[in-house]
């Protein structure tokens, strides 16, 4: 049985109740070869790839994985297409990989309490009860109802 599980493009994983990682679908750039072991807490996938939190809550990535993930301690992660958003354990959101339409560009501050990710574009919930997003506006996603 699994605690938490997170969708991609073609592939999906999830944490297991003894917190190891366990993906299936597309296994294309190994996108559904996880690192092995215990430890972890949450999982996010995107296009060809996807990235977990260990027990010391860093980022681990494998598949076809964006430029290198930030170092030192996320709280949760969102990934889609071929981006990736984590939130810090302070409230501040970072986010690394393609940045064709701005998606990598975080707002700033430290008062959010989650973030996900769309193909090309992110949101993030704050204390506050609103939603900033950012990345693209193609089709209005940046006008979700604030």
């Amino acid at each position: 049985s699994f605690q938490t599980v997170a969708a991609g493009d073609h592939t999906s994983c999830g944490v297991t109740q003894q917190e190891e990682l366990d993906c299936w679908g597309s296994n294309l750039s190994s996108e559904a070869s996880p690192p092995g072991g215990a430890g972890w807490t949450n999982v996010a996938v995107g296009n060809n790839f996807g990235c977990a939190l260990g027990s010391a809550d860093e980022v681990s990535c494998w598949g076809n994985v964006p430029p290198t993930p930030p170092t030192g301690v996320f709280a949760a992660l969102a990934a889609r297409g071929y981006h990736v958003c984590g939130l810090r354990p302070s409230g501040a959101v970072e986010c690394w990989g393609n940045d064709r339409q701005g998606e990598t560009y975080a707002p700033a501050g430290t008062d959010f309490v989650q973030v996900c990710a769309g193909f090309e574009h992110s949101c993030a919930l704050s204390l506050d009860n609103s939603i900033v997003c950012w990345g693209s506006n193609s089709d209005g996603q940046l006008s979700p109802p604030f």
